[in-house]
């Protein structure tokens, strides 16, 4: 979001807090990027280094700012800006500030935090789409949903963003439109860099949703547990605003870090033994490739043309389990909600009967749609992927040996690179792969590759395409060129099988 939506300043500078005169000075538009400031915006300086800030002010004065808005880490000496400079003590009261600009203080607009390792985007997406339908059935405002697939409104109009989550501005921005468009709910796809950067302040939780925790963006964090506190620190300040909290029961190592929170309701899959069973835990159980069972305490409900995949069975339980006991919807009520739901794009998406494309970027994630995969295959599995350039090293071995454990054939290929050479990333790939009885080739190439392992299926295997799902760039070396996994598979499909065997 550009924040051209930011509504104007009405008040003198003074009136909003600023130590300066009464002078009329108004900005026409909150900015928090100094190369989109025009004359007269306020430039809001986020929290980053001191040095990093100033020039950053400076480009925004020099391009027409006429006050500055930031934290007093980011705002250090502003005396010598020609400018006037409203410095708030943390992130907290600048988010405050922020909502009071926007008059959403008084918000009704219900906002629900999805964060976790793997599976935000379709919870995510899912529940939207269940909001939205609820909306049509009973002539209420529709949902919208903040993350990876960028900002979708009730009328489906969808809006890139920069990040997953976006920046604090940006957040408080999508919150005041919004509640200015009378939209009843706003699903947000919580990362661990919008919680560490605290781009989420000031947005009034009411539900956050803990999906999995696995091996992702360490290396920004500084260790694996500083990435899964930050997700438990998101947990627990929704609960401290007095949030519900909703949790993956099947990740015991997921609620590990929420063992001090009273009152954290699960979903989880049917136990082998169900005498087990606890009374206030939402159960699910996959009922063959397109139904779900559902049951807690003696209430059961089964959903029908569901994705196929365990894992689009357990984020569509998330969504069951957020839906009764956030909205209150008896079990009984769910199917005319959750029937015939549609997965996101780029998840498990299939290309043809043999050829799926998924955004598994995980070791995680990688070995559950492979599992997955596994599954649906009468011959060989096969696999393209790669890892992305310049961040998480460490994660890479770990796809290497998922790969080789559960795909019988193997391309290593380019994704986002990046300022790396793909076949560094390669190499550090196959460093963890134990190939046993797999096949393993390498060819940075992406389009290549793709083509390679199409023009090699049999009748009876299957193919995954990993890492990209519903990504339309490839990134080499600071530029980013047009790009899609699944137009290109497609496309070999076509070329090798005809277009019959197309979805």
């Amino acid at each position: 979001m550009n924040n051209a939506e930011t509504p104007p300043v009405q008040q003198p500078l003074q009136k909003l807090g600023f130590n300066t005169s009464d002078a009329l000075l108004h900005g026409r538009n909150l900015r928090d990027n100094s190369r989109n400031v025009e004359a007269g915006d306020v430039f809001v300086c986020l929290p980053r280094a001191a040095s990093q800030a100033r020039a950053y002010c400076q480009k925004a004065i020099e391009a027409g700012a006429v006050a500055l808005v930031g934290t007093k880490d980011a705002l250090v000496d502003t005396t010598s800006f020609s400018v006037p400079s409203l410095v708030f003590e943390n992130v907290n009261e600048l988010a405050a500030w922020l909502r009071q600009w926007h008059q959403s203080s008084q918000s009704k607009v219900q906002c629900i935090g999805i964060t976790g390792t793997d599976g935000k985007t379709s919870v995510t997406w899912m529940l939207r789409e269940a909001l939205q339908r609820f909306a049509g059935q009973s002539n209420t405002p529709g949902a919208w949903s903040v993350g990876t697939l960028g900002l979708i409104r009730s009328t489906d109009e969808c809006e890139e963003l920069a990040n997953t989550t976006p920046s604090l501005l940006t957040n408080h921005d999508i919150l005041a439109a919004a509640m200015q468009s009378h939209v009843s709910t706003v699903v947000w796809e919580v990362s661990s860099h919008g919680i560490a950067q605290q781009r989420i302040a000031g947005i009034p939780f009411s539900l956050a949703l803990w999906t999995t925790l696995g091996h992702d963006h360490i290396e920004d964090h500084g260790s694996f547990e500083q990435y899964a506190a930050s997700k438990a620190l998101f947990m627990q300040k929704t609960m401290l605003g007095g949030g519900l909290l909703i949790a993956n029961g099947d990740q015991p190592q997921l609620m590990d870090y929420l063992r001090d929170m009273p009152e954290v309701h699960c979903y989880q899959q049917w136990p082998a033994d169900t005498g087990a069973m606890k009374e206030d835990t939402l159960y699910w159980q996959q009922q063959g490739n397109e139904a779900l069972l559902l049951q807690r305490g003696s209430n059961k409900v089964l959903i029908q043309h569901v994705p196929r995949g365990q894992f689009h069975a357990q984020n569509l339980a998330a969504v069951a389990t957020v839906l009764h006991l956030h909205w209150k919807m008896p079990l009984a009520e769910l199917p005319q909600l959750l029937n015939h739901m549609t997965a996101p794009p780029g998840r498990m998406q299939a290309v043809s009967e043999h050829v799926y494309v998924d955004f598994a970027h995980t070791p995680e994630a990688l070995q559950g749609c492979l599992q997955q995969a596994r599954a649906w295959t009468q011959g060989q599995l096969k696999l393209v992927f790669g890892c992305g350039g310049n961040r998480d090293k460490a994660k890479r071995p770990q796809m290497g040996a998922a790969a080789a454990n559960w795909a019988d054939e193997i391309w290593l290929t380019s994704d986002n690179p990046r300022d790396e050479a793909a076949e560094t990333i390669m190499h550090d790939i196959y460093a963890g792969m134990t190939m046993g009885s797999s096949v393993c080739h390498m060819q940075a190439d992406r389009k290549q590759a793709i083509y390679a392992a199409i023009a090699s299926l049999q009748d009876q295997d299957v193919l995954v395409i990993a890492g990209k799902g519903h990504e339309n760039y490839m990134e080499t070396a600071g530029k980013r060129v047009p790009w899609s996994d699944a137009a290109i598979a497609r496309e070999a499909v076509l070329k090798y099988a005809g277009a019959a065997l197309c979805n």
